[in-house]
């Protein structure tokens, strides 16, 4: 058995291959069927510098908007791309620990390669059939406005794609743009058109009664709050960084952040994140993230 690791935060800490995490056979997601049938590709290897980039140059308002989708896909690159829930719950656990709102939702993806009159269309009449889910979903951000879509390059006419951070424009007077069924055009670098239109309520929450959902979130908390850590310890590790993180409009990752400047972390045997929390004896207590004491507390869940 390896001995805890300290220091710098690791490049691919080994939370990652356990995110999102593991499923029998049985339960694995599908794809919605498409007009050249489902699709079972990998998720393509990942630049190493790609999330390098963004922790040093994304703007404050978006950093943990950008940061935590690309990381995630840095860690699960090979594994089946077909798992839009899986990698949600994960994403949507990380994100809540840094104090941001975040739902899952599904939608019917319309996408329309350029040249071609017929488009490829997912995700309509979501649904499920036993412990499979035939569907796909996004995750919501309400309080940002933007939706998530991590497994975009499981399609065919996608599948070179990053993951995609979206804007979504909510009607005037509408409350919310999933809640309201609201549509988003997402023109891609290469003339693809890509047409988001966000399902019902009633579709929201069938997608989320499953009973092989409910059994995960265990999993998918301790996943995503390994996720999370990662994401506060790279942001913390220089400290230019540091103040550009610190000046975007999330209290909870700045408190974090703050709470965490020069606390050393480990990774130990069973993989999890640990930062070395002094405690008013002058031991140190090993803590995850989510028992940090800091003033603002996580999001819930919905």
């Amino acid at each position: 058995m390896s001995s805890p690791r300290r220091g710098k935060s690791p490049k691919k800490p080994p939370v990652a291959r356990r995110t999102p995490p593991r499923r029998d056979p049985a339960q694995t997601q599908e794809p919605a069927p498409a007009s050249d049938g489902p699709t079972f590709r990998p998720f393509k290897q990942v630049p190493d510098d790609r999330v390098a980039m963004i922790v040093m140059k994304a703007p404050p308002d978006r950093l943990p908007l950008w940061l935590l989708p690309h990381l995630y896909r840095s860690y699960v690159s090979g594994a089946k791309s077909n798992i839009c829930i899986d990698a949600c719950q994960t994403l949507a656990a990380a994100f809540r620990q840094l104090g941001i709102r975040a739902r899952l939702w599904p939608v019917e993806l319309t996408i329309t390669p350029p040249g071609r009159i017929l488009p490829a269309r997912y995700g309509a009449n979501p649904r499920w059939n036993g412990n499979v889910f035939h569907g796909h979903c996004v995750l919501w951000l309400p309080d940002h406005q933007h939706f998530i879509d991590v497994t975009l390059e499981q399609f065919a006419e996608t599948a070179h794609d990053d993951p995609l951070v979206g804007r979504a424009l909510v009607p005037p007077g509408a409350p919310d743009w999933a809640a309201s069924g609201g549509e988003s055009l997402v023109p891609r670098s290469d003339g693809t058109l890509l047409h988001y239109r966000a399902g019902t309520a009633d579709q929201a929450t069938a997608m989320m009664d499953a009973a092989v959902v409910r059994n995960l979130v265990a999993a998918h908390h301790r996943a995503g709050t390994n996720l999370a850590s990662t994401a506060v310890a790279m942001c913390g590790a220089d400290p230019e960084i540091l103040a550009r993180a610190r000046s975007g409009p999330f209290p909870r990752f700045r408190a974090l952040l703050d709470a965490l400047q020069g606390v050393p972390f480990e990774v130990d045997e069973a993989e999890d994140w640990r930062f070395s929390w002094p405690a008013p004896d002058g031991s140190r207590r090993p803590l995850r993230l989510d028992e940090i004491p800091v003033s603002v507390p996580p999001t819930a869940g919905p």
